[in-house]
């Protein structure tokens, strides 16, 4: 029953012999160049881009060329005819809300800038993390394959001995039913390798990847304390910077909405035929300074300016709460990290010990000093030691992932990979 479910898996798990296997590095090449979130993060930062440039508009004299067609009668006179001139506006003062408009938008972009900066390192992150998924599936089921390949064997020596007439049933049926029990887990690992698999496509964008994937969790020994990851944090934290950007963003356009008190006043000027004449006159000059200072506008200007208030106390808040937020978050993750770096090395000792505890078992059940139930417990210390011990090492990627988002850049490791 083995051989054949050995057999059936196989396709499974080394379906692309024909293909150089996916390795993390490679991966992360993928998502750069297919990843549909990173390629609308480009759009964005060029739309805000595009709004900068679009804020310095209003910098610049507008000129151009107009013309209409005009028709008047009256009881004394008709006329009708086409005009046309060049014509040239500035605005020279507006209570300073282009500056703060401009102003606003720099932010926003600079902004934009920074979550595109944050999504492509974490894109190689989120990456690792779902690369490592797909490993830890692999390894599993590994793991649960040479299980029940061991587990065959033993049950071949208990038929043996049990024809012998040294053991009696209740020793065979013992390494049948771990064999089921075996059996059952590998579908279940199957799956949750299928998707994991369907995950890490999702995220580089790509379908057709080979697998399986090769290479190791990127583990290690933490070599920054506590005090130096929390001072990163709130040098280089984006969600922090871009919470700043707000406050300062909602300052500019509180100034917008001041401005909407104060006066403008533009020049403006044009040349050509200003009209209709009854006579072909040379083309005509006209130049002016407009000024207008709107003394009421059914409280609209109050209202913006009451709503600039609050949002900027609303940015302050928020600015406050991240700070607060990221902090607590940083700790418990480097928390975890440290007791997942020490439950690592533990694991690691631990499934040595279990390792060398089943070679002892089964030699002395060879000798007739231990029975099937020795081996069988054994052998799900053996397992349970090997599946914890990939577990921690997945569990520490994960945390590795998290915490390094929050700080802005990857965290130093000494190389320890596994």
């Amino acid at each position: 029953m083995t051989k054949y479910l050995l057999l059936g898996l196989a396709p499974f798990l080394f379906q692309s012999f024909a293909h150089a296997a996916l390795n993390l590095s490679e991966a992360q090449a993928l998502s750069h160049q297919h990843s549909p979130i990173l390629k609308a993060s480009a759009f964005e930062v060029e739309a805000t881009d595009a709004a900068v440039m679009k804020s310095n508009a209003a910098f610049f004299p507008m000129f151009g060329v107009e013309s209409r067609y005009q028709y008047y009668n009256s009881e004394f006179e008709k006329r009708y005819g086409g005009t046309g001139n060049l014509f040239a506006e500035w605005n020279l003062f507006n209570g300073f809300q282009d500056f703060s408009t401009r102003k606003a938008a720099k932010l926003e972009a600079q902004a934009t800038q920074l979550r595109h900066d944050l999504l492509k390192q974490s894109l190689n992150w989120e990456v690792e993390e779902k690369f490592s998924e797909v490993l830890y599936n692999q390894e599993a089921l590994k793991i649960h394959l040479e299980a029940l390949e061991k587990n065959t064997g033993q049950k071949k020596m208990a038929q043996n001995r049990r024809s012998a007439g040294l053991v009696s049933q209740a020793d065979v049926l013992e390494f049948e039913l771990y064999e089921s029990m075996l059996q059952a887990e590998i579908v279940t690992l199957e799956s949750n390798l299928r998707e994991a698999q369907t995950n890490l496509k999702v995220l580089l964008g790509k379908e057709d990847l080979a697998f399986p994937v090769e290479g190791s969790f990127l583990v290690g020994s933490v070599e920054q304390t506590a005090e130096s990851v929390l001072k990163q944090v709130q040098q280089k934290n984006i969600e922090l910077q871009i919470a700043d950007f707000e406050v300062d963003q909602s300052k500019a356009l509180k100034t917008v909405a001041n401005g909407g008190f104060m006066p403008s006043i533009s020049a403006y000027g044009s040349y050509g035929s200003q009209g209709l004449r009854e006579t072909t006159v040379a083309p005509e000059t006209y130049v002016g300074v407009f000024a207008r200072w709107e003394l009421f506008s059914g409280f609209e200007t109050l209202a913006a300016r009451r709503e600039a208030q609050a949002r900027i106390a609303q940015a302050e808040v928020s600015l406050q709460a991240t700070q607060i937020s990221i902090k607590g978050q940083s700790e418990q993750l480097f928390n975890k990290i440290k007791a997942l770096e020490y439950r690592m090395s533990l694991e690691k000792k631990n499934l040595e010990g279990s390792d060398r505890y089943m070679k002892t078992v089964l030699d002395e059940y060879r000798r007739g000093v231990k029975n099937s139930s020795d081996v069988k417990s054994a052998s799900e210390g053996l397992l349970l030691a090997a599946m914890r011990d990939v577990q921690y090492r997945f569990d520490f990627v994960k945390q590795k992932v998290a915490l390094q988002k929050l700080m802005g850049g990857p965290l130093n490791l000494a190389a320890n990979k596994k």
